[in-house]
Formats: C-alpha cells, sequence, structure tokens
C-alpha cells in the first residue's frame, strides 16, 4: 500500500475512535427515579455527604459521572496521603522523645561511672598514702632504732 491510503486509513479509525469515544461520554444519564433515589441512598450510606447524594439525582452525562469518580478518587489519595505523613510525623516525634530519653539515661549511667570511678581511684590514692605514711613510720622507726643503739663515739664498743 501506499503511503497515503495508509495515512488516510489511520486517519479515519482514529476518528472512528473519537466519534465513538464522544458519543460514550455524552450518552445522557439513563437511569430510572428509582435507580437515581437507589445511587443516592447508597451515596448516603457509604459516608458521603448530602451534596454527593443530591448530584446522584441530577441528570449527568457519562463524562461528568466518570470526573467526579475522578474527582473523589484524587482527594481520597489525598486524604490517605495527608494521613500517611501526619502518622510518619508523629513517629518521629515519638522516635526522637525516645532516642532523647535514651540519650539522657546514658548521659546519667556515664555521670554514675563517672563518679564511681572518682570515688573508688580516691579510695585507692587514701589506701596508698596510708600505707606510704605507715611504712615511712616504720622506716623511721628503725632508723631511730639504729641511732639509739649507735654509740655516740663511733670509736666505742657498744658492747662495753
Amino acid at each position: 500500500m501506499n503511503n497515503t491510503v495508509k495515512t488516510i486509513l489511520i486517519i479515519i479509525i482514529v476518528a472512528v475512535i473519537g466519534f465513538f469515544a464522544y458519543a460514550a461520554l455524552t450518552t445522557p444519564d439513563d437511569r430510572t427515579t428509582g435507580e437515581k433515589i437507589g445511587d443516592s441512598v447508597d451515596t448516603l450510606s457509604e459516608g458521603e455527604g448530602l451534596g454527593e447524594a443530591a448530584e446522584e439525582l441530577e441528570d449527568r452525562s457519562t463524562a461528568e459521572r466518570i470526573g467526579d469518580n475522578i474527582e473523589d478518587t484524587t482527594d481520597e489519595a489525598v486524604d490517605n496521603i495527608n494521613e500517611a505523613a501526619d502518622t510518619a510525623a508523629e513517629n518521629i516525634d515519638e522516635a526522637a522523645d525516645t532516642a532523647a530519653e535514651n540519650i539522657e539515661e546514658a548521659y546519667d549511667n556515664a555521670a554514675e561511672a563517672v563518679e564511681e570511678t572518682y570515688e573508688d581511684a580516691k579510695e585507692t590514692v587514701s589506701e596508698a598514702a596510708d600505707e606510704a605514711e605507715a611504712e615511712s613510720r616504720e622506716a623511721a622507726e628503725e632508723v631511730d632504732q639504729e641511732l639509739d643503739t649507735t654509740p655516740e663515739n663511733p670509736d666505742e664498743d657498744p658492747a662495753m
């Protein structure tokens, strides 16, 4: 086939599809009054507002109904996203609070450990000082004893 024929055929196919789509979307609302009332009651029972229930009573084309469904779905998606964002924010706040509490507890534990270590070191130093003082006294006593037993005149015999 020739390119021109193919192009014309494609244009005709697109035009036919467009015609049927337009016809489907602009088809008048052929629901009976009873069906409209039933749709309105269903809308109320689903928890929708009075405005949306009243829309069900109006004559609306398929395109309008599709548009309303898209709007409703979009609104629901936005509500779900906002709810998820709020939940995430609450979870983040709780995690931050928990982390702050854990940090404070760790700080308190560290401060307590430092205080205990300081007290232990102070006690160890005090014991070492006491031992050193005792050893120093013993050494001083030994020196005193040696001085007491040593004659004043080194030439003298201590046995005499």
